[in-house]
């Protein structure tokens, strides 16, 4: 089996390549939908490159063995982009909430480390261009 994500939006056509000529399935992973994301931050302007990249989008969504969402609503815009009905498995990979709780504040750990103090910010996930990490540091220096 060849896996790929779909970021950078063409490495999975390396991975489609792999998979054809290794003659074996090919799982397409999308934590993100490109090229809508550039489009919709306003990051990805060109309708040349849109276009290139909406094209290798279709392949990926039609060409895969089967495709992992993050949720529901990511399977339904899968499919509505081209994805094959039933070949996109829903596979949440965030945390249960119901098993991960934050620790007191108050702890020796917290006291130890700074963190019970009373503003405390943590970013867990992607730092790029559409993340707008700038605002959170921008908010944390007025503190």
């Amino acid at each position: 089996m060849v896996l790929s994500l779909t970021d950078p939006p063409v490495v999975g056509l390396v991975a489609l390549l792999v998979a054809r000529l290794r003659r074996v399935p090919f799982v397409l992973g999308c934590q993100d939908v490109h090229p809508q994301l550039g489009q919709v931050s306003g990051h990805l302007t060109n309708p040349l490159v849109v276009g290139v990249l909406r094209a290798a989008q279709i392949v990926l969504l039609r060409q895969a063995t089967r495709i992992v969402a993050l949720g529901q609503a990511m399977r339904q815009r899968l499919e509505d982009l081209g994805a094959t009905p039933g070949s996109v498995a829903v596979i949440p990979n965030w945390t249960d909430v119901s098993q991960i709780r934050p620790l007191a504040r108050d702890g020796a750990w917290a006291r130890a480390h700074g963190f019970d103090k009373p503003f405390v910010v943590m970013h867990a996930g992607n730092i790029g261009q559409l993340q707008n990490l700038d605002v959170m540091l921008q908010a944390a220096y007025l503190v």
